[in-house]
């Protein structure tokens, strides 16, 4: 049998419990990821490298010497535009909380708050592609689906921008679809692209593709939008430069780089993989919606007719938007053959991804909730929603840095701290957060100077002078030579006078630490 009919009410069932199959898991996965927040916010420690050096971003953003000077020692690249670091600052401020607690909260909002929007985004055009009653089961899937995946799993729960940006993102790509019928709506999408792009400066795929799709289809719409959009940007960058006497520009444009390493590309592959059955239900719910909507287009002669018909029917326009988006991050995924780049640049791609999920479920929906009278493939109605099921079941649904929580790390943790603590001289750590938690400020971040310092850009001899004349306590890193991870944050001649200063190591919560050769280890 191909295909089940509505006709038949034990269809019904079997759709309703197909459909039941695919939420369960994801439901288990939210109380999982409930959970899993708990424990990260009432975390001290890092539980990712770039914490620490957005909280100390933050505290010199909000001192008023961010995007300062990098030529004398300390100084320290402000890799992002400032929107998260304010709200984080507003949001501890107001209400007391430490900000590595408030900024992970955020982060974790921002995850649930974007799963929210991509529901909303799923259930509007399902309704409007005549998905009736089942929408909002389609909304729910595709939103729950956001937490199974694993980069946002594991990102969503740190001090990173990456998951405000992308909320803002997904609330513009809502408002540039709802601008397909509400035209006014497209200025609050391009505020929020703003925002999105202002919290980090790789957040461009998403008004991309809306403005791009709004030109093909509403030219007066995007337009206006654009309009809106630039009077805001530029008017947020001129404030910026002139705040930081041009500081803002050198920072995001000529510090923010990154040596490219093609064979990271690879990375792609294994992400694909484990979320093949994800990619397989996205595939088969768009490939037979074009199969249903082609035969109106078989007739059209020319570019404008086709944009006519595009025009004409609101749910082909907003497959049309979401199909440029899905394109338009899968060529911004291709930035992660940086050097430096980790699994937050498979987020974006994850969340277009979802909307596809929730979207194919609706014939599904259809079927379960009586919206349909006629035949349906079963594929559709029954198989892709089990797919779903086991999927969801075959991803983890505990974050990979749950180990970083042991008791045991903890305590060794403290006891490293307390070390830090009471310092004579100020400590170099690549776990920055520790410095910070002990009443420190991060004078140097490893990864960014190795690279401008391989560039030209930045001259690491003052620095080598400092480590050699023993101005520093003592070092923290992660592994030692020889490690990919330490060389690609420690460039040969630093690396080596680490390793004739402070020769002693100990390890300590996983944590290499260098000691002076003269004097006595804690």
């Amino acid at each position: 049998m191909n295909e089940v009919s509505a006709a038949n009410p034990r269809n019904l069932w079997i759709a309703r419990i197909a459909l039941i199959a695919a939420v369960l898991p994801l439901v288990v996965g939210l109380v999982y990821y409930i959970i899993a927040v708990y424990r990260a916010v009432t975390f001290p420690f890092e539980l990712d490298y770039g914490e620490g050096i957005v909280w100390q971003q933050m505290r010199d953003i909000v001192a008023g010497h961010g995007y300062g000077q990098i030529a004398r020692f300390p100084g320290l690249v402000f890799h992002y535009p400032p929107v998260y670091h304010l709200l984080t600052a507003g949001l501890s401020n107001l209400s007391g909380s430490d900000p590595l607690f408030t900024g992970r909260l955020l982060s974790a909002g921002s995850t649930l708050g974007a799963g929210a929007v991509i529901a909303l985004i799923i259930a509007r055009i399902t309704q409007s592609d005549g998905g009736g009653r089942g929408s909002w089961f389609c909304g729910l899937i595709g939103g729950l689906s956001v937490l199974s995946m694993v980069p946002v799993l594991n990102w969503s729960l740190f001090m990173r921008v990456d998951m405000v940006g992308f909320l803002f993102s997904f609330a513009g790509l809502y408002f540039g679809l709802c601008a397909l019928t509400r035209p006014k709506l497209v200025h609050l999408a391009a505020l929020c692209f703003v925002v999105a792009v202002y919290t980090k400066q790789t957040n461009v795929a998403a008004p991309i593709a809306v403005f791009a799709t709004l030109l093909f289809l509403r030219p007066r719409t995007a337009l206006a939008g654009i309009a809106t959009g630039a009077v805001a940007g530029f008017g947020a960058l001129a404030f910026l430069v002139w705040q930081t006497n041009g500081g803002f520009l050198r920072h995001i444009v000529l510090y923010n780089i990154n040596r490219i390493e093609v064979s990271r590309l690879l990375q792609i592959f294994p992400a694909f993989g484990q979320h093949g059955l994800y990619f397989g239900v996205a595939a088969l719910g768009f490939l037979h919606r074009m199969r249903r909507r082609l035969p109106d287009y078989r007739d059209c002669k020319g570019f404008f007719a086709v944009r006519d018909q595009f025009a004409g029917n609101t749910s082909d326009a907003q497959y049309l938007m979401l199909f440029g988006y899905f394109i338009f991050a899968s060529l911004v995924l291709l930035t992660i053959a940086k050097s430096g780049a980790s699994y937050n640049y498979f987020i974006e791609w994850m969340y277009v991804l979802s909307v596809f999920v929730g979207l194919a479920m609706r014939d599904a929906g259809l079927l379960a909730f009586g919206g349909i009278k006629t035949a349906v493939p079963i594929r559709q109605a029954v198989l892709l929603p089990l797919a779903v099921a086991v999927q969801a079941y075959l991803l983890p649904d505990v974050p990979e840095g749950t180990w970083y929580m042991e008791p045991a790390r903890i305590v060794e943790l403290r006891r490293l701290s307390a070390m830090v603590r009471t310092a004579d001289k100020p400590v170099i750590s690549d776990d920055m957060v520790m410095l910070l938690r002990s009443g420190k400020s991060v004078l140097f971040e490893p990864a960014i100077f190795a690279e401008l310092a391989s560039d030209g850009v930045w001259d690491e001899r003052p620095f080598i002078a400092k480590i050699r004349h023993r101005d520093f306590a003592f070092f923290i890193t992660n592994k030692d030579r020889g490690d990919p991870l330490y060389d690609s944050r420690y460039n040969p001649k630093v690396a080596e006078a680490i390793a004739a200063v402070y020769p002693k190591i100990r390890i300590i919560a996983d944590l290499t630490v260098h000691f002076p050769a003269d004097k006595p280890q804690p």
